[in-house]
């Protein structure tokens, strides 16, 4: 492994993000289709995988009351800046949310879920008076795969196939790039601090807005004595609060990771506030962060960009966990015993989509994360081959990978069935 290819393979992870990632997308997929037509759509159909359906159902539009992947698009076609990627949201005004409202009463967007397609997929076809376009984005929320105007071909780009991407940690083992991480000076990962300092904006508006509960309820409560249990709690706090922030739609960019805002909000903050509550310095902490972000990516190989289960309680979780135990002093073997406790008690939480109980999954998983740490160093975790575990860390990530696809691909379709069933509920009552 050599150093720059770590770095660019940590940097190319992660990416601003206002709003969660999927609404995101189809905002983005929108504001392309709408700068090509100069203006907006007459007749729009969106097909979308399973999955960025799943979590662009019932999440808040940052900078609106909207909610949905109807109007993360409506909102793309108004605000159009498609050269900000997963931020472009950042630009909603109340005055966008008016037009858009009035767009959706007027047009009817059709939707059609592809149950075959890749975990991050969406292919928007539009047309208006004058002109016809097709904005596709498949494999990671702001690539875009392929785009056409008047049936001309203006870009084509699909991504790798399943099983040939290009894993920049392929041939490596967490313990060897736990190992080089720990070998290098804390500088050269110091722009994870910056990251960090992002998502921990986030969470200070997360626990001062007047819309939000769940962060600020767990700031009011007394901190314990304990060094372990207080940095446990407030990783749980800003955790929260962060995370509900953006799930209610505030429009706070955070630094998103492996293509979620949840990810990045539970690796880069939930570790950076674990550090500082344990008293460790920048080189220190930056270390750690690269521990987590890189166990992150590992984990994220393994399973996909989006899963059945939560994945911020088995990727950035077990991230956290590792990077605790770094900072503790213990030894490999020990990382590998509480990331196997974080995912022997938190392989199976469901994702259901993204809303305002992602905050409670994350923090959850955040704050567990760094007790596991501690348990491990005195000896308790969840032994090696229990359940799902394997009898080393990589196999459990490939076990993580099996769940999620075959093993629970039917339960994800019954999951999206009933947020489905619901959300046409919603609009007929």
């Amino acid at each position: 492994m050599e150093l720059n290819t770590l770095l660019s393979a940590m940097q190319s992870e992660i990416e601003l993000s206002t709003g969660c990632t999927e609404v995101g997308c189809a905002a983005l997929a929108a504001a392309r289709a709408a700068e090509l037509l100069n203006g907006m759509p007459d007749l729009v159909m969106v097909e979308v995988g399973e999955y960025l359906y799943k979590n662009a159902a019932n999440v808040c539009v940052p900078g609106t009351s909207l909610r949905g992947l109807d109007a993360a698009l409506a909102l793309g076609f108004v605000i159009q800046h498609s050269e900000l990627g997963l931020s472009n949201l950042q630009q909603a005004t109340p005055q966008a949310e008016e037009i858009a409202r009035k767009y959706l009463q007027s047009h009817q967007i059709q939707v059609r879920i592809d149950h075959h397609a890749l975990p991050v997929f969406l292919r928007l076809a539009c047309s208006s008076a004058s002109h016809s376009t097709v904005v596709e984005i498949a494999g990671e929320h702001s690539h875009f795969s392929n785009i056409s105007l008047d049936g001309h071909q203006l870009l084509l780009d699909p991504p790798p196939a399943a099983g040939s991407e290009d894993f920049a940690f392929r041939g490596s083992n967490p313990r060897e790039l736990v190992e080089f991480i720990t070998a290098q000076d804390g500088d050269v990962f110091s722009f994870l601090l910056d990251y960090a300092q992002t998502n921990h904006r986030a969470a200070d508006s997360g626990l001062t807005n007047s819309i939000t509960s769940f962060g600020p309820a767990l700031q009011r409560l007394d901190l314990p004595g304990n060094q372990i249990l207080r940095a446990a709690c407030r990783a749980q706090t800003l955790t929260a609060a962060a995370s509900e922030a953006r799930m209610l739609g505030l429009l706070v960019p955070v630094a998103a990771l492996t293509g979620s805002g949840n990810h990045g909000i539970t690796a880069l903050l939930g570790m950076h506030t674990a550090a500082r509550e344990l008293g460790a310095d920048d080189h220190t902490t930056a270390t750690a962060l690269a521990i987590a972000v890189m166990i992150t990516i590992f984990v994220k190989q393994s399973t996909s960009r989006l899963t059945t289960f939560c994945g911020c309680a088995v990727a950035p979780a077990a991230g956290i966990a590792a990077g605790c135990v770094q900072l503790l002093g213990g030894s490999y073997e020990q990382m590998e015993q509480a990331m196997q406790s974080l995912i022997g008690t938190f392989a199976g939480m469901l994702c259901d989509g993204a809303k305002e109980s992602c905050a409670w999954k994350v923090s959850t998983a955040a704050s567990a994360a760094v007790q596991f740490a501690h348990l491990a160093i005195n000896g308790a975790y969840v032994p090696a081959n229990n359940g799902i575990l394997g009898s080393r860390i990589e196999e459990t990530f490939e076990n993580l990978g099996k769940l999620n696809n075959p093993g629970m691909v039917e339960t994800n379709r019954v999951v999206m069935e009933i947020i489905k069933h619901n959300l046409d509920r919603e609009k007929t009552s």
